[in-house]
């Protein structure tokens, strides 16, 4: 079912049909009193609190899916809402990786569903609702609920990749037709600087230049990248004059700007309120009162904004006083940025002091990286590769199950039994690796998720080599194909 065409009422729908059923032919095992609903997230967890008979508002009442005389009936049914994170089963291979003084072991299988479960671990017929279904025990049922019904890769859906245990679909064209959800809205006219690859705007193209930067592990001190607070001060700037529009018409409400996160994570980084108080737009730089942002953002307040942001990325590591990193860190910044280290074009914008101020600003998260990496450098003892802290060893033993239209072949010395080439340059190198006899096992970074995190320009991206290779003496290698 497409976004926003009902998919919670659907889901009230099947509770009802379920309790209703069961505790009225209590001896049929088609039905069951029991629901255990997963969600995607703690935002959706507590949206999906309408799923509850007793709550205020609760969905059952106020679309009148449930008559007032079965009440009393579906409240003998019993519903658990969880987030999906807490079904996840600590092994004891997992727990091995990890380091601390606890040493109690996984927990068992019953003390697993205790802790999940609660009052319904002694249950049987348990029916699951999986939102977004990509993440469920003892169960009767699933029914799956998404508006995505294929394995999130990062890559292009095809009909190949679609699950295929889908029994209704009512997709986003059908949703608009039926009127159950709003037309989109296609950006028609974008000023912003397009990209001097190929022209295209980068506001308009925005997450091909921030995928890799918004679905690495963060931290909360970790910025948000440019590009995208960029496009958060062009927002704030429409709610602005959309708000100051409604206000002159007589409107009481005032506007509401909603923006949905990919992760837990980007929505810690993304703050907000700056936005609507009226910071830079850059896109419309002509055109809006340049005096009063420049006023706003004089180069004193740069450069301490500037020491702060890279405080903020040394702060875990920094064992002396903060006065006394903040001192040296407010003179490096300040030198950096007064000498003519920073080169801004076009030229008249760097001969300009209120612009040149302007783009520092609105590119100050490149300066604070570009300064911190510096830092870095100039102090670091040794070098130690950083592991993701969920998965710090992965292995091709690790990868499920997933079907491609793409060609591929049977592998010989490779874990994964076919190879998925996406061009004739990875099918030669595939058959030069199965046939090299210094070769001893290789696979195809697909679907295995190995990738490298760098900083180039300012920007973090990922490193995805195309083979993972290893040789007859021990060595390991990653092959990069261009062509």
């Amino acid at each position: 079912m497409a976004t926003g065409s009902g998919k919670t009422i659907v889901m009230a729908m099947l509770i009802a049909w379920q309790v209703l059923n069961k505790v009225t032919y209590p001896q049929d095992t088609r039905f069951s009193k029991y629901k255990f609903v997963v969600a995607p997230g703690l935002t959706v967890k507590s949206r999906l609190s309408v799923l509850f008979p007793s709550s205020s508002g609760n969905y059952y009442d106020e679309f009148n899916i449930v008559p007032p005389g079965l009440t009393e009936k579906l409240n003998q049914g019993k519903v658990l809402i969880k987030n999906w994170h807490a079904l996840n089963w600590e092994t004891e291979e997992r727990l091995a990786k990890k380091k601390g003084v606890d040493k109690r072991g996984a927990k068992s299988n019953e003390a697993y569903v205790r802790e999940v479960l609660g009052e319904m671990a002694n249950a049987h017929g348990i029916i699951v609702i999986n939102d977004e279904a990509h993440h469920a025990w003892r169960i009767h049922a699933c029914y799956d609920f998404s508006a995505t019904p294929f394995a999130p890769s990062g890559k292009k859906s095809s009909e190949e990749a679609l699950f295929p245990w889908i029994v209704s679909d009512f997709g986003l064209n059908d949703a608009i037709e039926s009127g159950l959800v709003k037309t989109p809205r296609v950006v028609i006219r974008d000023d912003g600087v397009p990209d001097a690859k190929d022209y295209k705007s980068r506001l308009y193209h925005i997450y091909e230049h921030v995928r890799d930067d918004l679905n690495r592990d963060a931290q909360e001190h970790d910025p948000l990248p440019d590009l995208v607070i960029n496009g958060y001060y062009l927002l704030g700037k429409d709610w602005l004059e959309t708000e100051k529009a409604w206000v002159e018409r007589g409107f009481k409400t005032p506007p509401v700007m909603i923006s949905v996160a990919n992760r837990t994570e980007t929505a810690t980084l993304a703050e907000l309120a700056p936005v609507v108080e009226g910071k830079p737009d850059f896109a419309g730089i002509s055109e809006i009162n340049l005096n009063d942002l420049a006023n706003k953002f004089r180069m004193q307040r740069i450069i301490f904004e500037t020491a702060r942001d890279i405080y903020d990325q040394m702060k875990p590591t920094w064992k002396g006083k903060r006065e006394f990193l903040l001192a040296q860190l407010i003179q490096l910044v300040e030198e950096f940025i007064l000498s003519e280290k920073i080169r801004i074009f076009p030229q008249f914008f760097d001969q300009d002091d209120k612009k040149r101020r302007i783009l520092i600003t609105l590119n100050m998260n490149r300066v604070v990286h570009h300064i911190w990496k510096a830092i870095r450098f100039e102090n670091t003892e040794s070098i130690t590769p950083v592991f993701n802290i969920d998965s710090p060893i992965r292995s091709t033993g690790d990868m499920r199950t997933w079907y491609t239209g793409k060609p591929c072949e049977p592998t010989k010395r490779s874990h994964i039994n076919f190879c998925v080439f996406d061009s004739t340059w990875e099918a030669s190198e595939a058959f030069e690796l199965d046939r090299n006899p210094v070769v001893e096992a290789w696979v195809k970074n697909d679907h295995l998720g190995f990738e490298i995190l760098y900083i180039f320009k300012g920007e973090v991206r990922k490193y995805r080599p195309d083979f993972i290779v290893r040789l007859k003496n021990g060595k390991s290698v990653n092959s990069w194909m261009s062509g």
